[in-house]
């Protein structure tokens, strides 16, 4: 689902530098990079748009040992090729997420992608109807809505689905200035493409129908002259199921080395997931760990509660708690990973 084009498209929406997006700064197949996983508490900054900006990650932490290969493969090269017949390209990021598109002279178009998502297995979307990203020339300023239709394949609690889905992506080149990195590194006339994408698709099994809807709101930062590829990436998803939150990220990239190393990981996704969130009483874990402790810590670092053995599936009843913001810790080998919580 689009929980991911959503995760890269997490990644990569976007095309390349000058003072646009064209043809000739789409990113080529065998472009290549290594990105460090940041703190996922670091702002978006959704609000510093338009010319002459400045938007700076200089404290922004990394995650220690953590990063994410980005490459630029032939559509056709990859293991589900045939179900992406009208995609020239596609964009890996190992062991998580494909996306597919296909560029021409005028537009960039997506067709659909496959994700590795710890609660759905894999997740397959392939777009009839395809989603336009970008036209071309594509300049500060410029922006484009697109609607899209296709179907998934997923499996939801050991049922094998396939769901028609449509959706409908926004796209905007909101921002042209300074980019702070870190110490060292700042870089000037750096364009932002903002992609807001929002999924829709009826579930239905023998115990019900199901509304599910996945919204990614995803920033991308970059300077051609550096790569043709994001320099930085801002990304956030929510997952609901019939209005109830049921799983939610954020991701942060760099392509260069932050200066500082966060000792907690916040909000990984790809070690374990929570819903409802908002939750009243029961949260449910999910995820991708054998067997962890939990602590649910309240907003000024006091630890309320403390549960062993916590495995996937494990529910905790949070009816007791005060409404607020907590955060669930889980130390999963020998790493501490951490969701907030909004108690209703």
């Amino acid at each position: 689902m689009k929980k991911t084009v959503l995760f890269a498209s997490l990644l990569l929406t976007g095309s390349l530098f000058a003072q646009s997006f064209t043809p000739a700064n789409e990113p080529a197949i065998g472009d290549a990079s290594n990105m460090y996983v940041c703190d996922s508490m670091a702002p978006s900054y959704a609000n510093i748009t338009g010319t002459g900006v400045t938007w700076d990650y200089t404290t922004t932490k990394k995650i220690n040992g953590e990063m994410k290969s980005i490459s630029i493969l032939s559509s056709a090269s990859t293991p589900n090729a045939a179900s992406y017949t009208a995609s020239n390209k596609a964009a890996e990021v190992p062991g998580f997420l494909m996306t597919y598109w296909e560029t021409n002279a005028t537009e960039k178009n997506s067709v659909g992608f496959i994700y590795n998502e710890p609660t759905l297995g894999v997740v397959k979307a392939v777009f009839t109807d395809y989603a336009k990203l970008l036209t071309y020339d594509f300049n500060l300023g410029d922006e484009i809505s697109d609607t899209y239709a296709g179907a998934l394949s997923f499996t939801l609690q050991g049922f094998p689905l396939t769901p028609d889905a449509t959706g409908n992506i926004h796209s905007k080149v909101d921002g042209k200035g300074t980019l702070k990195l870190n110490s060292a590194i700042t870089l000037t006339d750096v364009l932002r493409l903002t992609t807001i994408d929002t999924l829709n698709s009826t579930v239905s099994t023998f115990i019900g129908t199901f509304q599910v809807q996945f919204i990614r709101t995803q920033y991308e930062y970059y300077h051609f002259s550096t790569s043709n590829l994001p320099v930085f990436t801002h990304s956030s998803a929510v997952m609901t199921n019939d209005g109830a939150v049921i799983g939610e990220f954020t991701v942060v990239l760099n392509m260069f080395e932050p200066d500082q190393v966060l000792s907690v990981k916040n909000n990984t996704v790809a070690n374990f997931n929570v819903y409802p969130n908002p939750v009243k009483s029961d949260l449910t874990i999910e995820g991708d760990f054998t067997q962890a402790d939990a602590q649910i810590i309240n907003q000024t670092g006091q630890v309320i509660q403390t549960i062993s053995g916590v495995t996937p599936s494990t529910i905790i009843n949070m009816e007791g708690l005060e409404k607020g913001i907590y955060f669930l810790n889980l130390n999963i080998d020998g790493q501490n990973n951490v969701q907030k919580i909004i108690k209703d």
